[in-house]
């Protein structure tokens, strides 16, 4: 029961976010008729496609789409087919969004303003084709959409299943998020500040989900002291060896998922025992009983410094 409110306390903390976006194909399905083989059995031939534009004029829409995914990834993290986001930073999605959904219906008012001529322009790059590559205008229009919605989460049971499995998904998520700056530090080739920024684009998200786990609240804590020094304003300043060396163990827990939910449950076990070692002086005590350390249980997840 205790395990459960926890549960649903956490959940009133987050929204689930989901952005759906239609981008019309170029393409239109290749018929027998175009090809003059209209006896063609269907069962037997299965024709493509045909291109009716360069696809060069959709790819403005493909960008927005991608920069809507990494706008999610970094505010959010996987949940359910779309994205959990800490209620405290769904605003900034929200409007980030918005400014994407604008875009992308400025950019689709743009393309069909020129269909016309786009179409024309790829039927004069191809006379040979060209009476296979008539399309109607008005029917491409609906195939262009951007929407969006937020969502409170409903504790239930497929939801709290699901919810109890975030922490490592977010963990391999992070993992992932990390991993070129990882290779790069390996590699000995981040040594500029500007190699550093997406550590300080991705502290955010990991402080804004520390909530989750007591594994992320403690990395995003250490990484966010270890930034914390940095002058962000100058790209071409060296970083010093001690950070390099600071960040390159925070890095290091974080490219091992597994490792880091086996360190958290390391520090919460040396976190209880401690506890529990505590003497706590009663009312009826008559005698102070001698008082002795406790002697923290041995983590032997935390990386030496001198693997490094």
């Amino acid at each position: 029961m205790i395990e459960q409110q926890q549960i649903h306390l956490e959940l009133s903390k987050v929204v689930l976010v989901r952005a759906d976006i239609c981008i019309w194909s170029g393409k239109k399905r290749l018929t027998a008729r175009d090809l003059d083989l209209e006896d063609l059995p269907e069962d037997l031939f299965e024709l493509g496609n045909k291109r009716l534009i360069d696809k060069a004029h959709l790819r403005p829409f493909e960008a927005i789409r991608k920069r809507t995914e990494r706008t999610l990834r970094t505010h959010g993290t996987k949940f359910l087919g779309a994205w959990m986001v800490p209620l405290d930073r769904s605003q900034e999605l929200c409007q980030a969004l918005d400014g994407l959904k604008e875009e992308f219906i400025q950019k689709k008012t743009d393309f069909l303003a020129n269909l016309e001529s786009y179409l024309d322009e790829w039927r004069q790059a191809h006379p040979e084709w060209a009476k296979l590559l008539h399309t109607i205008p008005e029917e491409i229009s609906d195939r262009f959409s951007f929407s969006w919605q937020a969502f409170q989460i409903i504790p239930g049971e497929g939801v709290e299943e699901s919810f109890r499995n975030t922490p490592s998904t977010f963990l391999r998520e992070i993992a992932e998020d990390t991993k070129p700056v990882w290779e790069r530090i390996v590699k000995e080739k981040a040594r500029k500040v500007a190699s550093l920024r997406p550590l300080k684009k991705l502290l955010p998200k990991i402080t804004g989900f520390a909530f989750l786990d007591q594994t992320i609240h403690t990395i995003g804590t250490d990484l966010e002291t270890v930034l914390s020094p940095i002058d962000w304003s100058v790209p071409n300043q060296p970083v010093s060896p001690r950070l390099l060396a600071e960040l390159r163990k925070i890095l290091f827990i974080l490219q091992n998922p597994n490792m880091a939910l086996r360190y958290s449950e390391a520090m919460k076990e040396l976190k209880e025992s401690t506890q529990d070692d505590e003497w706590d002086e009663g009312p009826e005590s008559e005698q102070q009983p001698e008082v002795v350390e406790p002697v923290p249980k041995k983590v032997p997840l935390i990386t030496p410094d001198e693997w490094f």
